[in-house]
């Protein structure tokens, strides 16, 4: 079993959507003040730092956002210089002022030097999949516990803005 945000293309596993993890856009405030937005689309015209794990192989992220009261989704694609694939080194840049940050704010929970900048009609989201072997080559302790994963990840945390 992999548990990803990031869904496999082989023919031979399933792969299955089973949580939309709620995120949030980061900056310090003198970042977010150079580089202001009142849409998602216009992120794409500043820097950000980037996920290695989410990029398409030429310094973008694609990133969803969903308009709160409208359920409009906007997809769009995001650049930028930085690219990690530890978090924890993103943040530090981010509270660098070195770009724009994507994250969970349960990441966030004790940082200091970076505030929320995604306007408040708009959350940001990564959808998070279990990848598997097909279930009638599992054997039946590993298709519960698979059962009990999917049970415990649909069931979701959503942020309060």
């Amino acid at each position: 079993m992999l548990i990803s945000y990031s869904p496999l293309h082989n023919q031979n596993l399933t792969v299955r959507k089973v949580k939309r993890v709620w995120m949030d856009v980061f900056a310090t405030p003198e970042f977010s003040k150079r580089h202001p937005f009142t849409t998602p689309e216009e992120l794409a015209l500043y820097p950000f730092i980037l996920l290695s794990s989410m990029t398409d192989y030429s310094y973008n992220n694609v990133l969803g956002f969903i308009h709160v009261e409208a359920a409009e989704i906007e997809i769009v694609t995001v650049s930028g210089e930085l690219s990690f694939d530890n978090i924890y080194t993103a943040i530090n840049c981010c509270r660098n002022g070195m770009g724009y940050l994507l994250t969970s704010q349960l990441l966030l929970k004790n940082t200091m030097g970076i505030i929320s900048t995604l306007p408040s009609e708009w959350e940001g989201f990564i959808d998070c999949y279990i990848i598997y072997r097909n279930r009638k080559n599992l054997p039946l302790c590993v298709q519960r516990l698979l059962d009990y994963i999917i049970e415990l990840m649909t069931e979701g945390w959503r942020p309060n803005k």
